[in-house]
């Protein structure tokens, strides 16, 4: 069973737990541990609960946008402001344009915030030791919801042997998927964030002829070693984009 949660759909066989996914959960937990204690209390140190304080400027959501109405099944359709929540499905659009950056803006003022700039993102995602991926240095499947986070587990479920895992074995498995937001607890740094890496991409604005960016990398990616680096930029537009919110410190 995966390091990941959501309520189980209809129709759903359960999985058996392989060796890797064990060894995934205990080391999801001691991660969790670290994040918890290296983390600013929530509420503290000018930044809302549902933010975290990055440096000495600004507070950004601890997850990727949702709706209000959103669950762990469903991303709803209450567009009317952002909430940064736990175990929810993101709020993402698909394909990615002008026209939904604004929407996105207005959704993060309406919550009393505002789009994370580039850089505030930059800085967020890299977390308090300047790291490629939000998790560290090396690269690691199974720390968030790459494309192929789910393949150890599709293997397991549906009995394949040996299993094969390396880069792009979740399109091998068409295994991959858009989970609810904090679901892979590893997909975090010493700020308290979760899932600035994988999951849907995160829109900031930028420059012409665009006028955004999209960073962060998706559940769906090819090359997800690549795609989800902090610093990799997406320059197509067909992909499931969406956002988290920013605010100045109090």
């Amino acid at each position: 069973m995966a390091a990941y949660h959501q309520l189980d759909p209809p129709g759903f066989r359960p999985r058996r737990r392989s060796r890797t996914a064990i060894r995934r959960a205990r080391r999801a937990a001691l991660a969790l541990c670290g994040v918890l204690l290296a983390a600013e209390p929530a509420g503290g140190y000018g930044c809302p609960k549902d933010m975290a304080a990055v440096g000495e400027s600004f507070c950004i959501d601890r997850y990727e946008a949702s709706r209000p109405d959103a669950t762990g099944l469903s991303g709803g359709e209450d567009g009317s402001r952002a909430t940064s929540r736990r175990g929810v499905m993101p709020w993402y659009v698909k394909p990615m344009s002008i026209a939904a950056l604004r929407v996105f803006d207005a959704a993060c003022r309406a919550a009393g915030k505002r789009l994370c700039e580039r850089e505030e993102w930059l800085q967020a995602c890299a977390g308090p030791r300047g790291s490629i991926y939000p998790f560290g240095d090396r690269w690691d499947r199974e720390a968030c919801n790459s494309a192929d986070a789910f393949c150890d587990d599709y293997c397991a479920q549906e009995g394949i042997s040996p299993c094969g895992t390396a880069e792009d074995c979740g399109y091998r498995y068409n295994s991959f998927r858009i989970a609810p937001t904090g679901s892979f607890p590893r997909c975090t740094n010493g700020f308290g964030l979760f899932d600035l890496s994988g999951n849907v991409w995160e829109v900031v604005p930028g420059d012409a002829p665009r006028g955004y960016e999209v960073r962060g990398g998706a559940f769906n990616c090819a090359r997800p070693s690549e795609r989800l680096k902090c610093a990799f930029s997406a320059g197509w537009d067909n992909l499931s984009a969406g956002f988290r919110c920013c605010k100045d410190r109090d």
